[in-house]
């Protein structure tokens, strides 16, 4: 699209652009992911409707048994059930009677109580056993417990060097835990034989103790590592040099045969299989995926002197050993069974992209069997005359990077000669045969034909294909260019279902299993970390919410301040009798009347000075607390903040003098602007300013700005200038949803954290695998000096730039090339760099792509989803903040205008009205309808007493209004969780309630400034309670205290 879009901009001028950025935007970016919206709905109420029909199914069984059983046991009927019985009756009393002879009766009786004892006695047995085990495993850990502890006593007290030393003897104690149960839990005898019983066996039980211990297991860890890096350096040139493949080949050695006694040990300490009913070795599909590797590694040394390929290919199978990390790693191992839960899912929509891919394969083979097909010589359309050869053809050159040559012979005596050197073109005397052959992406076969439609699947080269087709006339004639125009709609129609549908459904199964498996742990579990991983995630679920010191009111600062100053002499002046001092005191300075004429006072003594000072001091700092945490002067430096950023974008090549100066000074003056901000906040907040992360994260950023603007020169200075930019993320703590979208990328960090360690881990497999079966392929097109599998670096580097679909399937015709389209060497002792591909090529490739684009990278996408639309339920259902009810006390004042706490009934439409989101509905266009709705979903009555049903008190109201705003329905809670959630939200009624009932604080709530607010036109206080209400003739808190 990007081509298009360039030559767009050279036909009518950059503008053009935003044309082709809209395109995108709005086709690919929204209305695109529309079809995975509308899948992932369909998949929720397909599943809701499957589990409507269970569960209808089901009550009409349970129906049917209870009528039953109440008939049988004759329990307690309703009327309803009486009638129901009663209308049976007649075809109940139809049936035959059944009854036993006393003899009979009396022997199922007597062994009935024979059955009852047994049972008893086996309860009784196995009830003593599991008693006798826990009493055991209970002083076996009282043993490790206490030799810890008498480890850690020896070694307290001696400094650095008893730190190591206990960690030493730690590491030195056994850690038993690893084996799946203990070994007085075995029965059977392992292989079945008798000398191996887990009872009598020394040998048994010493594989057990070793196999048990956790840190044979970190053991293996570590084994199994370095043989994966020493895989690694398996190159082919590498291999080349015989003492480093001989020391490889030792090494590999001793991994294989450490592996193989360790499986032996698991055999020998589990079972195989049939010994035990759980906990043998067989019966954990870890150890037989681990066992089954051994195997391999230990088939292909015992066959390594054999030359058949079948060999090799089965000694190269070794690169499957890092697989065995995952049984070992809890967070690879979560992932890995989250995937595992998911291949069913996963297979059925296998089956059916397969199913299109065939339907389509064999629709594409009738339609361009042979027909893309032309001859090696352009100028040849028919293939009767592609035939013989030529020669004299135009040649452009080319560089051989393997062998650093140029094959252009006027470049022949050259000295320079490097790839960018070898140009131009040259006319080649060589003779040249015609062929007549089909392009690498055909419907030639069925096997040609779903592969070429997997290709397009993956949106990789399909419009070459299509315009192949497009092109296409017969089997026996050259393409020509838009022969058949209408054959585009094939190819469009297969790419929509194909691309569109098909494997979004894979983002779809992925998700659909990440909610079981949250449903499944009844805590809203997740699939892709660890529980361990998902606390830290809930810890950080408010990463980016606002600090603790925004949004507090000034007096808890203050009171802070007041407590760094001391009063001399003890004298104990609060806060609120400060400013009558401050005026006492003040009074002695200035001049007062006197009889006899004006006199001054005498002068104030230095602790009076100092407590002047002291108090002068305290009034700036809340001054500037109050202007550095007010709304106007956040915004200002939001703005400073947005223009700073401007102005750094606005830097370009090649720029004037005078725009440079400009940039600068607008640059020193948003430095200034933020250097002010953080020494007023300092000023004014004292210590208590680097409690709040953003606030030491501000500080940060100016202290970077003041070493760039010191420094200005090199490129640190450039790394310091671009640091300035971080302030941008202070838009973060103000705008609810990019907080929401950051908050939701930081606890996804440990899944996305989980699953990009196992596309590594799969990356890592493939790369070794890639490395021994290509990378002594020779260079093409596609596969060459800058994309290849030489080592390890370039192959996880090509396999990386394939995660991403980046022209993967040229790759792969690259590593498939034969002798008759190369000078290649098809022998097995080939030199690296000139051998022949491979023409199982497109399984490797293939596997890759589904396995790390469809299956890994949708995963990453999955989790993404997940978190978020978790996480937007969580704001959506429990995000009341602090102003959400500083909004609702707006409201509120705006109908209370006397502060009485009590409103009409009537007035509750008014004050829903009043109140925006979420507590209310204010700006929201809503029909009458709705507003009766949402109050009737209040649901006042449960928090208001049903005596006061005229009025609604402040508290009642907000207890109701938080409820309906978080999601809550109480009364399907348990009574011990009602209370709880109730008195949670009482307490925050009755914080906002105690800011209301002060006049000061009410009349800079009220938004229209009222001044009938503070007195009524009768003369009535504020605080008079309305006729008829609770509060009648009753203090303004008493009455809601009596309640």
């Amino acid at each position: 699209w990007n081509a298009v879009m360039y030559d767009g901009m050279a036909a009518n001028g950059n503008e053009s652009a935003l044309y082709f950025v809209l395109l995108l935007v709005i086709g690919n970016f929204l209305v695109l992911n529309l079809f995975i919206a509308i899948l992932l709905t369909n998949f929720s109420a397909q599943e809701v409707a499957d589990e409507l029909q269970d569960a209808k199914k089901l009550l009409e069984s349970i129906s049917f048994f209870n009528t039953y059983v109440a008939k049988e046991r004759g329990v307690d009927e309703s009327a309803r059930e009486i009638a129901e019985r009663r209308r049976r009756e007649a075809l109940v009393d139809a049936l035959p009677e059944k009854q036993m002879r006393f003899d009979v009766a009396k022997k199922w009786a007597t062994f009935g109580e024979k059955v009852y004892d047994l049972v008893l006695a086996s309860e009784e047995a196995k009830r003593r056993e599991e008693a006798a085990i826990l009493e055991q495993e209970e002083a076996e850990r009282q043993a490790r417990v206490d030799q810890a502890r008498a480890a850690r006593k020896k070694y307290e007290g001696v400094g650095f060097f008893g730190s190591v030393a206990l960690f030493v003897s730690s590491f030195a104690t056994p850690r038993p835990g690893a084996a799946p149960k203990p070994l007085r839990r075995y029965v059977g005898n392992a292989f079945g034989l008798r000398f191996l019983n887990p009872r009598t066996s020394v040998v048994r039980k010493t594989c057990y103790a070793i196999v048990d211990d956790e840190r044979f297991d970190a053991f293996i860890m570590v084994c199994i590592a370095a043989s994966s890096v020493l895989m690694a350096f398996e190159s082919p040139k590498a291999m080349l040099d015989e003492k480093f493949a001989g020391a490889l080949e030792v090494a590999d050695w001793c991994f294989t045969v450490l592996f193989t006694l360790e499986m032996l040990m698991k055999l020998t300490a589990f079972g195989v299989w049939l010994e035990e009913p759980s906990g043998t070795y067989l019966r954990d599909a870890w150890n037989v995926m681990d066992g089954s590797i051994v195997l391999v590694g230990i088939l292909g040394k015992a066959l390594s002197g054999t030359n058949i390929s079948w060999v090799r290919a089965l000694r190269t199978m070794r690169v499957l050993r890092p697989l065995r990390v995952i049984s070992r790693v809890p967070e690879l191992r979560v992932v890995v069974n989250a995937l595992l839960r998911s291949l069913p899912g996963l297979g059925n929509v296998l089956l059916v992209a397969l199913l299109f891919w065939l339907i389509f394969g064999i629709l594409g083979m009738q339609l361009f069997m042979g027909a893309f097909s032309r001859c090696s010589d352009e100028s040849v359309d028919t293939k009767a005359l592609c035939v013989d050869g030529w020669v004299n053809q135009t040649v452009e050159a080319s560089w051989d990077s393997v062998t650093k040559t140029c094959d252009n012979p006027d470049l022949a005596n050259a000295t320079d000669l490097s790839l960018a050197t070898c140009v131009g073109s040259y006319q080649s005397v060589e003779y040249v045969e015609r062929t007549w052959a089909s392009d690498d992406m055909n419907f030639d076969n069925i096997f040609n034909a779903m592969q070429t439609l997997f290709e397009m699947s993956t949106t990789e080269g399909w419009t070459a294909v299509m315009y192949n087709g497009v092109d296409a006339r017969s089997p026996e004639l050259a393409p020509q260019r838009d022969h058949q125009p209408a054959m585009a709609f094939f190819f469009v129609a297969f790419e929509v279902i194909a691309n569109f549908f098909i494997l979004n459904l894979f983002v779809g199964i992925i998700l659909d299993n990440f909610a079981q498996i949250a449903e499944e742990s009844g805590d809203g579990g997740s699939a892709t970390m660890t529980k361990e991983q998902q606390l830290w995630a809930q810890r950080k679920r408010n990463f980016f919410d606002v600090g603790e010191d925004y949004g507090k009111e000034d007096a808890s600062l203050m009171a802070g301040a007041s407590d760094d100053d001391d009063d001399e002499g003890g004298e104990g002046v609060s806060g609120r009798n400060a400013p009558s001092t401050v005026k006492s005191d003040g009074a002695l300075g200035k001049k007062a009347p006197h009889a006899g004429g004006i006199a001054e006072s005498p002068p104030a003594s230095p602790r009076a000075a100092r407590k002047k000072l002291r108090r002068g001091v305290r009034r700036a700092r809340r001054f500037l607390f109050r202007v550095s945490h007010s709304a106007s002067f956040e915004a200002g430096i939001m703005g400073v903040i947005v223009l700073n950023a401007g102005a750094m974008a606005c830097e370009h090549y090649g720029q004037t003098k005078v725009w440079t100066d400009t940039l600068s000074g607008i640059s020193y003056a948003c430095t200034a602007v933020f250097i002010a901000e953080a020494l007023i906040k300092l000023f004014a907040m004292g210590r208590k300013y680097f409690k709040s992360r953003w606030n030491a994260f501000d500080f940060f950023c100016v202290a970077t700005s003041v070493l760039g603007l010191a420094a200005d020169v090199g490129s640190t200075t450039s790394v310091l200038r671009v640091l300035r930019l971080a302030r941008v993320f202070r838009l973060v703590r103000k705008l609810k949803g990019l907080r929401m979208l950051f908050n939701t990328l930081v606890i996804s960090l440990p899944g996305l954290v989980n699953i990009g360690a196992l596309l590594f881990l799969l990356c890592f497999v493939f790369a070794v695998l890639g490395m021994n079966l290509f990378g002594a392929v020779t260079f093409g097109e596609n596969l060459n000096e800058h994309a290849n599998f030489t080592n390890f670096g370039n192959s996880l580097l090509i396999l990386l730039r394939m995660v991403t679909g980046e022209a993967w399937n040229s790759i792969m015709y690259d590593a498939m090339v034969t002798e008759e389209e190369s000078d290649c060497d098809p022998s097995q002792d080939c030199a690296p760099g000139t051998c022949c591909g491979v023409a199982g090529a497109p399984a490797y490739f293939i596997a890759f792509v589904v396995l790390g684009s469809f299956v890994t990278l949708n995963l990453l996408i999955a989790v993404v989803v997940d978190n978020f639309s978790n996480n937007a339920k969580d704001v959506e259902g429990e995000d009341v903040g602090e102003a959400d009810v500083r909004a609702f006390e707006r409201g509120w004042c705006r109908i209370d205008k006397n502060r009485t706490g009590y409103i009409p009934r009537t007035d509750l439409s008014s004050l829903i009205r009043k109140v925006p989101p979420p507590l209310g509905m204010r700006g929201v266009t809503a029909t009458r309808l709705a507003s009766v709705r949402f109050q009737k979903n209040l649901d006042i009555d449960e928090f208001a007493p049903k005596d006061f049903s005229e009025w609604v008190h402040f508290e009642d109201a907000l207890m109701s209004f938080t409820r309906h705003a978080m999601g809550i329905r109480t009364n399907t809670l348990p009574e011990d969780m009602r209370e709880e959630v109730r008195a949670e939200l009482a307490k925050r009624a009755a914080a906002s309630f105690a800011r209301i009932k002060h006049a000061e604080e009410a009349m800079e709530m009220d938004e229209a400034g009222d001044s009938s607010s503070g007195e009524s036109e009768g003369g009535e206080s504020a605080a008079t309670t309305p006729a008829g209400s609770p509060r009648h003739s009753a203090s303004f808190g008493g009455a809601r205290d009596a309640r």
